[in-house]
């Protein structure tokens, strides 16, 4: 409850016999972090957390070539941490500076022109964000053991609502048009929330979804038992 109130930037009320009221007030800002992988019950919990928070998987090639060894071997003779800090703070000032002479401004504020904008490019972000919501969508299960049927039963489906999951994808779009010199949104510009839509669900899923595309809709378990590595049941 704490982390949904914060992430929908209302800010932070609390009260206690120790410290006694405590306000933040609204608070707009921007989380980021870094994680080896999502676990499976925390998928669960950013489902009924609904779309407050978003990823991309970095892919890696595990299986080192001599190339790639060697680029690593030349990564351990470069400047210290410090120096790479300075490099990156450098970097982002030079973006700003770009951002902040942006043609399109008024009173310091880019001036977007939602004229340029079609209604087809709106949909199909709007189309990514209805598959987000269901890729996210959380299964509640039952046990049923010794009913005669499975040790397991599924209820209702929680399904968060695609509209705030729309404006995010939407904004994260204009932060990509933006970058490019424009205004305005085209559709070469949805390409980058589709790596954020398939990174941010359970990696089985996503798995199972692209199965699913190459298969023109339908997997049997057999395919895939092969295709993932796992046994019947686990398909199942």
């Amino acid at each position: 409850g704490t982390l949904t109130r914060l992430l929908d930037g209302k800010g932070l009320k609390t009260s206690s016999g120790v410290h006694g009221e405590r306000s933040s007030g609204p608070v707009f800002f921007t989380w980021i972090g870094g994680a080896v992988e999502v676990s499976k019950n925390i998928w669960s919990l950013i489902a009924k957390l609904g779309p407050k928070m978003f990823f991309l998987r970095i892919r890696l090639d595990l299986t080192y070539n001599e190339e790639q060894q060697k680029i690593m071997e030349n990564m351990m003779n470069v400047e210290e941490y410090e120096e790479k800090i300075s490099e990156v703070k450098e970097k982002l000032l030079e973006y700003w500076n770009a951002v902040t002479s942006f043609p399109f401004q008024e009173d310091g504020k880019v001036v977007w022109d939602k004229s340029k904008e079609t209604s087809d490019v709106m949909l199909k972000i709007v189309q990514r964000a209805q598959l987000l919501a269901r890729l996210r969508g959380y299964v509640p299960t039952d046990s049923t053991e010794g009913t005669g049927g499975s040790n397991y039963g599924f209820q209702e489906p929680i399904i968060e609502d695609p509209e705030r999951a729309t404006r995010y994808l939407y904004n994260v779009v204009r932060g990509f048009a933006l970058c490019q010199g424009r205004n305005y949104i085209i559709e070469d510009d949805i390409s980058i929330i589709e790596q954020i839509i398939v990174s941010s669900a359970s990696k089985e899923r996503v798995e199972l979804l692209k199965l699913l595309i190459k298969n023109n809709g339908e997997v049997t378990v057999t395919q895939l038992e092969k295709a993932r590595g796992v046994s019947k049941s686990t398909a199942l």
